[in-house]
């Protein structure tokens, strides 16, 4: 049989309902990869069942806010709207980059920051930027509601019944200083063999005072590089401080991955791609100062 479709007109209705469900209640949001999911099953002869809730135009998850200095960003937003929203623009043009290179028009349409989050796809293009921005994820389930780290929770999942509700972070100071880099098989619509998003803070002499650099499809999820993070601080950066902390960044690859086959282009692939990031971050921040410490 197929399985059952909710809307639900609130947020705890939806937990509500998946808490009843148990263990065959699945979150719906843009259902991009949820639908080629369930697709594949039925092709193999597994006929999907249980309950579907679609979460997409709960109020509780919609929209983008600045509160005293702190971004809010509704899991619902889509990529479409993430790529456009003025405020997204003007505070977080690293999210708005990203969002431009997620999937095709139509995926960006209906894919949502929440889903890119509740997939755990390691190569979730979303996902390195909230780690890379120090994201905090508000998740709510019929228990109540609990608060994680985008990086942790990228890693761990979510528990059954959860759902993610949005994203908590604070406006970069140096909004500009930001890239995200991203290297895929072909010229067209396809996943990331690797990303990376990275974010300054710029003193007003250029000097690095603060770094948040993520990658992406290079680790079991999207994660923070603290190693390369500390090699930025405190110093005007140089084309040598951009290759030590590219290495840093391609290091960190090979002592999660290990030597694999593909290890022979990936790692001086990472390491280039890192350095013009890193550098291409930093001249932005330059040419366009935004708001300074």
């Amino acid at each position: 049989m197929s399985p059952e479709y909710l809307t639900p007109a609130s947020l705890p209705e939806a937990c509500a309902a998946l808490a009843q469900a148990g263990p065959t209640g699945r979150v719906m949001a843009g259902g991009t990869d949820l639908m080629v999911e369930l697709r594949a099953r039925r092709l193999a002869g597994l006929e999907p069942s249980g309950l579907l809730v679609d979460v997409a135009g709960l109020p509780e998850l919609q929209g983008a806010r600045l509160e005293n200095g702190e971004l809010w960003l509704g899991a619902a937003l889509t990529f479409s709207q993430c790529q456009d929203h003025p405020l997204i623009r003007e505070h977080l043009p690293l999210l708005a980059e990203a969002a431009r290179r997620v999937g095709s028009l139509q995926i960006r349409n209906v894919a949502t920051l929440g889903g890119n989050l509740g997939n755990r796809s390691a190569a979730a293009d979303g996902v390195t930027v909230l780690a890379a921005l120090g994201a905090v994820a508000r998740v709510a389930s019929a228990a109540g509601q609990r608060q994680a780290l985008v990086e942790h929770l990228a890693g761990q999942g979510l528990a059954p019944g959860e759902i993610i509700v949005g994203f908590a972070l604070p406006a970069p100071a140096s909004p500009t200083a930001a890239a995200f880099a991203k290297v895929i098989r072909r010229q067209a619509v396809g996943i990331a063999r690797f990303n990376l998003a990275a974010q300054l803070t710029l003193e007003g002499d250029g000097q690095i005072a603060a770094a948040g650099i993520a990658v992406g499809a290079v680790f079991p999820s999207p994660r923070r590089v603290p190693e390369a993070e500390a090699l930025l601080l405190g110093r005007r950066p140089s084309p040598e401080m951009w290759e030590q902390a590219a290495q840093a960044i391609s290091d960190d690859m090979l002592r999660a991955c290990g030597e694999r086959p593909s290890m022979v282009y990936k790692e001086p692939a990472l390491a280039r791609v890192a350095a013009s990031a890193l550098e291409l971050a930093w001249r932005r921040g330059l040419a366009n100062p935004g708001r300074r410490p």
